[in-house]
């Protein structure tokens, strides 16, 4: 067996990330802001509700639970939209550093960070300009 010499330049090399400390890091940067967008969105806003209610004239039991999943509701909407503008740049940044798209994507579904292509909600991922 022949001694193959490396032809990678050092700093090329020291570029390349592996899959999963892109998938590490896109948890960090992608997933955990999400839930503390929900928790803490969703929390304000039934803490709100929860004070608030006593004010307010009369309601049927069913609208204290209904008003109770308006801030669910927006925290998701919020974590949401943080996910669909988050995703793109993470991806981009994985890619960028040497991460392999195939496997990049195919782990980011199995740790849910991603959605699995063609499904409508990856299609709700924000647009990068080229």
């Amino acid at each position: 067996m022949k001694n193959i010499p490396n032809t990678q330049l050092p700093s090329e090399s020291s570029t390349n990330i592996g899959v999963g400390k892109a998938i590490l890091i896109g948890q960090l940067v992608v997933n955990i802001p999400v839930f503390i967008i929900i928790l803490s969105v969703s929390g304000i806003g039934i803490l709100v509700t929860l004070v608030s209610f006593p004010m307010i004239p009369p309601l049927p039991k069913w609208a204290f639970f209904l008003v109770l999943i308006i801030p669910v509701i927006i925290g998701t909407a919020a974590g949401w939209l943080w996910w669909s503008f988050s995703v793109p740049h993470w991806r981009r940044w994985a890619l960028q550093n040497g991460a392999p798209e195939d496997k990049l994507q195919k782990w980011a579904v199995i740790t849910g960070l991603v959605w699995p292509k063609g499904w409508i909600f990856e299609k709700t991922e924000f647009k990068l300009k080229e």
